[in-house]
């Protein structure tokens, strides 16, 4: 089962009618299967169910969350607006239309149906954390942030607004927060790895780099394919001088970039990595690059670092060449 689509999603539980009893054994058995990721037997209870009962808003959402697990985004979509002209307050059936268009792309209609989803059922904090991480992806902080502090209001032992908190806090440079928020989370679930790359961040916010390293490490043995969290951990790495490692780690986040590659890497490899000219211009070839100045900070920062190491006159060369290529190439005030 795909547990990262299942976070988001609400299992519609209970008649939203009256019944009969052998359709209301079908929806039970196939609760009871979605809970235990057997979706080929769900599928097969709720459409038994449907016979019987074919205006069933519940059940229909049940089938679009069975179908949206399978990655059937457009068939499950179909289930959950049959839901929704039944049942219009439903909030199930909203919060997973919104996933849907999450995965279309279209965040601001995802962002209207959550919002819808919290209408019909504000005491559930599922829809208000989707609404914290599409906050989060349009670069509302300040909303993410409510509404991952409204879904903890409502359920306190939540694990991933208190992540995504200490998320926010550590690019915010507020250290103590992101630790604060991060050691939160592990108390709750002590095996997290989200929570624990989050701890990793944090420490590098304070500049506590070899605390970095160590929680950032472990959180990439979890999380292999985290783009993020290997960029962390790269920078942390340099910050400890293991250039070797560093350069392991950002070329492990540029094969799961699958080649296309996050600027920022190729400028991290730019400065310190094999075929540092290459990475250099892969890098500022980016469509968004001149759209960073944040990544192109860190490349400064971490340029004039790493030149600083040289000595006499190709110190000042080397730092002279990056303040040229970001400031003058780029016409970006850094």
């Amino acid at each position: 089962m795909n547990s990262s689509i299942l976070t988001l999603l609400l299992l519609a539980s209970g008649p939203a009618m009256a019944v009969s009893d052998a359709a209301l054994t079908y929806f039970s058995q196939a609760e009871k299967a979605i809970e235990k990721g057997d979706l080929g037997t769900a599928k097969e209870k709720i459409a038994a169910g449907l016979r019987l009962e074919p205006d069933h808003a519940n059940a229909m959402v049940n089938m679009g969350n069975v179908l949206l697990l399978e990655k059937d985004f457009k068939g499950a979509a179909g289930w959950y607006d049959k839901s929704i002209q039944i049942d219009p307050t439903n909030a199930a059936a909203f919060n997973g239309r919104a996933v849907c268009f999450m995965n279309a792309g279209d965040v601001q209609k995802a962002v209207d149906h959550w919002v819808r989803a919290t209408e019909a059922d504000p005491a559930n904090p599922t829809p208000l954390v989707n609404l914290g991480d599409a906050s989060k992806l349009l670069g509302e902080v300040a909303s993410a942030k409510r509404y991952y502090l409204l879904a903890l209001d409502v359920d306190r032992t939540l694990e991933r607004p208190t992540v995504q908190l200490a998320e926010i806090a550590a690019e915010e440079g507020e250290a103590d927060k992101a630790i604060a928020w991060a050691t939160t989370a592990l108390t709750k679930s002590p095996a997290s790895a989200p929570a624990r790359a989050a701890l990793g961040k944090g420490y590098a916010a304070k500049q506590d780099w070899y605390k970095a390293v160590d929680h950032l490490y472990a959180a990439s043995k979890a999380m292999p394919r985290d783009v993020g969290v290997l960029y962390a951990l790269g920078v942390a790495l340099m910050n400890t001088r293991q250039f070797g490692p560093a350069v392991d780690t950002f070329l492990s986040a540029l094969e799961v970039e699958e080649g296309a590659g996050d600027p920022k890497l190729h400028l991290q490899l730019g400065v310190f990595g094999p075929d540092r000219p290459d990475h250099e211009r892969r890098a500022i070839a980016q469509p968004d690059f001149a759209r960073q100045p944040g990544r192109i900070r860190m490349y400064r920062q971490v340029g004039i670092a790493l030149c600083r190491r040289r000595p006499g006159a190709q110190h000042d060369a080397c730092i002279d060449r990056h303040h040229a290529m970001l400031v003058g190439d780029q016409r970006i005030d850094v």
